[in-house]
This record gives structure tokens, sequence and C-alpha cells, in this order.
């Protein structure tokens, strides 16, 4: 099971406020080189505190386990949003108009905080930092990218939303958005 592969950690800011993740750690990781990160952002019935269900439908492991990680390695964060909360908060239905709120929920602030701890931790590539992410992931990816502009090479959000307001915010990212007409949720 791939998932074993993923080291359980909880982030912890300077408040005491904290957040668990997943780690993948590259085989043979080497701090003279740079490595890729990617951070995958869950759905929302992946919420909680387990460390375990923020994995469920984590398809990304396949990019950094078996053959192709191995050919390509590369670090994998996993973050576990609480039950309650959401990365972006804001309304999914497309009947709602979507407003970027001016400040970053709590557990997109943690995210993006343990973030900047993994890059002081590891050798990790500036330039090739990427995001993904399912449903209430997808709208975290968009958010994520909106909050440190540049900071991601690339973003693949999958059924997420965002603020078409703020899409000039997003022009230095490149973007793959999957996204299917029959959505009934998002």
């Amino acid at each position: 099971d791939p998932r074993k592969q993923l080291e359980k950690r909880v982030f912890k800011d300077a408040q005491g406020e904290s957040i668990p993740y997943r780690l993948f750690v590259p085989k043979g990781y080497d701090a003279a080189k740079k490595y890729p990160l990617i951070l995958f952002l869950h759905g929302a019935g992946e919420r909680g505190a387990d460390n375990e269900a923020q994995l469920i439908h984590a398809e990304v492991l396949d990019l950094v386990t078996g053959e192709f990680g191995a050919k390509h390695p590369c670090f994998l964060v996993a973050p576990q949003c609480p039950a309650g909360s959401k990365w972006v908060e804001v309304a999914w239905s497309p009947k709602k108009p979507h407003h970027t709120p001016a400040e970053p929920s709590k557990p997109m602030r943690l995210v993006l905080e343990l973030l900047d701890s993994l890059q002081k931790e590891f050798s990790i590539d500036p330039a090739r930092r990427y995001v993904t992410g399912l449903s209430m992931g997808g709208f975290g990816s968009f958010d994520a990218c909106l909050r440190r502009p540049g900071y991601f090479a690339a973003a693949v959000p999958v059924c997420g939303g965002a603020d078409d307001s703020r899409s000039k915010d997003l022009a230095g990212t490149s973007f793959w958005i999957f996204h299917g007409a029959s959505d009934s949720v998002v």
C-alpha cells in the first residue's frame, strides 16, 4: 500500500495551532540535490484528525511511488483539514458568487506555513512546487495560488472553483483544470 510510504507528521505554528499531514520523502533523498514538491489538498469528505482519510482518493500517490516516482523523485505533502473547516471559506454552490476572503482560512494559513517549514527542512526546488486538489481541495488549489502568486510553478485543480475577478492574479501560474459538466455538487 503506497499510503504506508508517507510519514505521519503534525505541523505546529508559533501559537501552538496544528494541522496533521502526511509526507513522502523521495527514496535516496540527497540534501545536495533539489527536489520538486507536490501539495495535495483533499476533498470535504476526508476532513478530520486521523491523519489517514486525506489519502483515500490520493491517486497523486502514483506520481511519487513505484516506477514513476523512482524515475522522477519528488516530495508529496498531504495535510488534513479539520472537520467543519474548509481550505477556503466560500460557498461551493455555482448559484452563489465566489469572492476570495481577505485572509486565508486557518487550515490554509497553517498549510502555507507548513510549506515554509518544509522548504527550510529539505532541499526543495522553489521553481518546481506544485499544488493539486479534489473538490474542496480544488478550491484550495486556486486559493493557495492566489495567496502566494508565483510560488507554485503549476496547479492541477480537480472540480474546484475560484474567484473569477482574481484571474489576473493567477496569470503567473500554469494550470491544468479538470471539471465535468455533470458535476451537480460543485
